[in-house]
C-alpha cells in the first residue's frame, strides 16, 4: 500500500476556491503508476496507466491538506488492478479510484522494442527512414522526443 499526502495549491482551481476535478484524478493517476511500478519491482516508470475510473465524491478546498491512498486489488501477468483514494484529514472521502496499470518497458510502451535499448541511452537512433513506422522520433541529444 502506498500512503502519502497532497495539497493542491491554487494552479489547481476550478470553481472559486475548489480543486479542479482534472487535478484530483491526474493525483490518484500517478498514485496508480507508482502502486503498479512497486509491486512489479522494476523500479520507476516501468509500465503505463490502461485505464482510470474516479469518482468524484466531494469537492476538495484549495490548499487544503489531502491523504492520498493506493493499494494493488489484483494482478495477472503484467496486468496489476489498483484502487485509491483521496481523504481529507477527518476521514471524509473525497474521491475513489479503480484502475488498471501494465508493466511494460519504456521500449515495450513505445513499440520499438526492436531496437537494443543501449542505441537509444547513447542517441544512436539511425532510423530515418520516411516508410519507416519509426519516422515519428526525433533525436534529442541523448534521449528521444515523440513528436
Amino acid at each position: 500500500m502506498l500512503i502519502g499526502a497532497v495539497v493542491f495549491g491554487p494552479d489547481s482551481e476550478s470553481h472559486a476556491g475548489l480543486c479542479h476535478g482534472g487535478s484530483m484524478t491526474a493525483v490518484l493517476d500517478d498514485v496508480l503508476g507508482h502502486v503498479s511500478f512497486m509491486c512489479g519491482g522494476k523500479g520507476p516508470w516501468s509500465g503505463a496507466t490502461v485505464s482510470v475510473n474516479c469518482t468524484l465524491k466531494k469537492p476538495v478546498a484549495v490548499n487544503s491538506v489531502m491523504k492520498v491512498w493506493g493499494r494493488v486489488v489484483s494482478r495477472t501477468g503484467r496486468k496489476v488492478v489498483i484502487e485509491g483514494g483521496l481523504e481529507s484529514e477527518d476521514g471524509t472521502v473525497h474521491a475513489l479510484l479503480e484502475g488498471m496499470a501494465v508493466q511494460c518497458t519504456r521500449a515495450q510502451l513505445l513499440g520499438i522494442e526492436r531496437y537494443n535499448s543501449w542505441a537509444f541511452k547513447a542517441g544512436r537512433w539511425s532510423a530515418w527512414n520516411k516508410s519507416d513506422k519509426w519516422s515519428g522520433f526525433r533525436q534529442s541529444g541523448p534521449s528521444l522526443e515523440v513528436m
